[in-house]
């Protein structure tokens, strides 16, 4: 994981520590990063979702991902598993979708204001 947090961050982690309660990590990367090499994005969810399921519901409390314009991401099956069968695995999702609902709902930027979206998934 060093090799990929270095990308994206500075220093590395212990996955692992999420099962623990003892972890908070915040990953940033841009747009432009998501939509040349999506795959990328793919591989960091991918891998912090595997590795709580590898403790098959044994961790402490519950474990959170909130995810902003994920829509960067295309397809992403291991969200959509995480979405659909995560609470075995005491996984709660928050995906914050800002441009997504701008873009499919038109509005009177008049009378409407959007500050906030959120889908949770727990």
């Amino acid at each position: 994981m060093k090799a990929y947090a270095d990308i994206v961050s500075y220093g590395d982690f212990n996955p692992k520590e999420l099962r623990n309660e003892n972890l908070t990590i915040c990953i940033q990367t841009s747009e432009y990063s998501l939509k040349s090499t999506p795959a990328l994005g793919h591989l960091i969810i991918g891998s912090l979702l595997s590795v709580v399921y590898q403790a098959n519901g044994n961790i402490k409390g519950r474990v959170l991902y909130m995810l902003d314009e994920v829509n960067f991401l295309g397809r992403l099956k291991a969200l959509a598993d995480a979405r659909d069968g995560g609470r075995k695995y005491k996984i709660t999702i928050h995906i914050f979708i800002i441009i997504k609902i701008l873009k499919s709902f038109p509005f009177n930027k008049s009378t409407f204001k959007i500050t906030n979206y959120i889908c949770c998934y727990d």
